[in-house]
């Protein structure tokens, strides 16, 4: 009489080559999932500062912020609410109209990754990753990850954070 299956070893090894497999991927996932959420972030500040630059076109101002309610492009919070002020939040960033260009010499556009100390903004059409607290290594790897490693002045980001820019 011949058995027919797996004996323990053969399933215990199968097991194993999964869990490598997964360790190793898994990381790749994660970052590959940061920077789809990220080029999402971007595409919404895009959008955002050029609302903004139309607003200020339409009304012959320069350099004036506009809340989310007077721009030509209506933007919805998590909850699907249309946003009104200055901020909203997002399922992913929360996204703020801090100041003018003239004043921060960058957009006026700025997106917090939910749960972190990240920010996101374009400073003259390039993405810049800033964080706050530069000992935290998760978050400096996430910005490498998003933007690149070049660490740029902090002039260029949300004042107080170490910049990095692509």
């Amino acid at each position: 009489m011949q058995n027919k299956g797996f004996t323990l070893i053969e399933l215990l090894v199968v097991v194993l080559i999964i869990g490598i497999l997964s360790s190793v991927a898994l990381p790749q996932y994660e970052k590959a999932v940061v920077k789809a959420r990220a080029a999402n972030a971007y595409q919404i500040l895009k959008s955002i500062n050029t609302a903004e630059q139309l607003a200020n076109m339409d009304n012959g101002t320069k350099g004036q912020r506009y809340p989310f309610e007077e721009l030509s492009v209506a933007f919805t919070d998590k909850n699907g609410n249309t946003a009104t002020g200055y901020s909203f939040m997002a399922k992913d960033y929360t996204f703020f109209i801090q100041g003018t260009r003239e004043q921060n010499k960058r957009e006026p556009a700025t997106a917090v990754l939910a749960g972190t100390s990240i920010y996101l903004s374009i400073n003259n059409g390039r993405r810049a990753c800033g964080v706050v607290d530069p000992s935290n290594a998760d978050a400096v790897s996430l910005c490498r990850t998003i933007v690149g490693s070049n660490t740029v002045s902090s002039a260029m980001c949300v004042s107080g954070t170490t910049c990095y820019m692509e």
